[in-house]
């Protein structure tokens, strides 16, 4: 009779400690992503416009991503829906953000383990998508110390979990305080270069957006159908402060903008 010895098929546990760069995102759910209401929105985006405008500055030598353009149609957008980019604070009142900033993730390599930190780029609408596209290439490849901002998150991470979640409480008491670690207006997570169809993030902000990859689709085209390369772009917001029609009006802006285009010189 076969004889088991169970002990043998059961390993030993692997514990180690939390790699230090994944404190950033744990502090922002916590403090900022935790407290939200979440409630989702998903559009198709007929992303023809934006790759013939990709393919006329790759004519030049020049490379322009979709989530550059992404980027830029979303702070537009945010120009003419403050409550896009309005925060909840004590007291039952809102703060609308005058000076629009776009956020994204950047995946960064530490000792071997992946850490996500968190990208800014400032009045990202008064700018060009290949201004825009150079800075997040800066971010994705530079390493963490030639970026001020991503080393200021690196070194946070390293302070003992009491003083950082206090940072990040007087954050959300006082948004002046908030603004010196977190400045950005919305936010974005990409991974369509993995291949995934849409991912839908937590909203650290107020307005988060995932991108999914662009894949060709069979879609209505007026009484006819057609193939075309479309996007499925996801909306997670704070239902504390936008009503889901508020953010469907600002969310079909940047669908507009991304079909329809704005003047965008190449």
């Amino acid at each position: 009779m076969l004889q088991l010895n169970y002990q043998s098929l059961v390993a030993a546990p692997n514990i180690r400690p939390l790699p230090i760069g994944r404190r950033v995102v744990l502090d922002l759910l916590a403090m900022y992503g935790e407290p939200a209401v979440t409630a989702r929105l998903f559009y198709d985006i007929d992303m023809t416009w934006a790759i013939k405008l990709t393919e006329s500055f790759a004519a030049k030598d020049i490379r322009v991503t979709p989530t550059a353009l992404l980027i830029k149609a979303i702070s537009i957008a945010q120009k003419e829906h403050p409550i896009s980019r309005s925060v909840l604070i004590p007291g039952e009142r809102l703060l609308t953000f005058e000076n629009i900033t776009g956020g994204f993730t950047v995946e960064k390599f530490v000792d071997g383990d992946p850490i996500v930190l968190f990208g800014e780029i400032a009045a990202p609408h008064e700018r060009s998508v290949v201004d825009i596209s150079k800075e997040l290439k800066e971010y994705h490849e530079a390493e963490i110390d030639s970026i001020p901002y991503l080393k200021q998150q690196y070194d946070f991470a390293h302070l003992p979990f009491f003083i950082r979640r206090t940072i990040m409480w007087l954050g959300t008491v006082f948004p002046s305080f908030r603004l010196r670690y977190v400045r950005s207006t919305f936010g974005l997570t990409s991974l369509g270069s993995l291949g995934t169809t849409v991912v839908s993030a937590p909203p650290v902000s107020t307005s988060v957006f995932g991108i999914g990859t662009i894949e060709n689709r069979m879609v209505p085209d007026g009484e006819e159908q057609a193939v075309k390369p479309m996007m499925t772009v996801s909306l997670n917001f704070d239902h504390r402060v936008m009503d889901g029609a508020q953010a469907a009006r600002f969310f079909l802006d940047v669908k507009k903008l991304m079909e329809e285009g704005w003047n965008e010189a190449v």
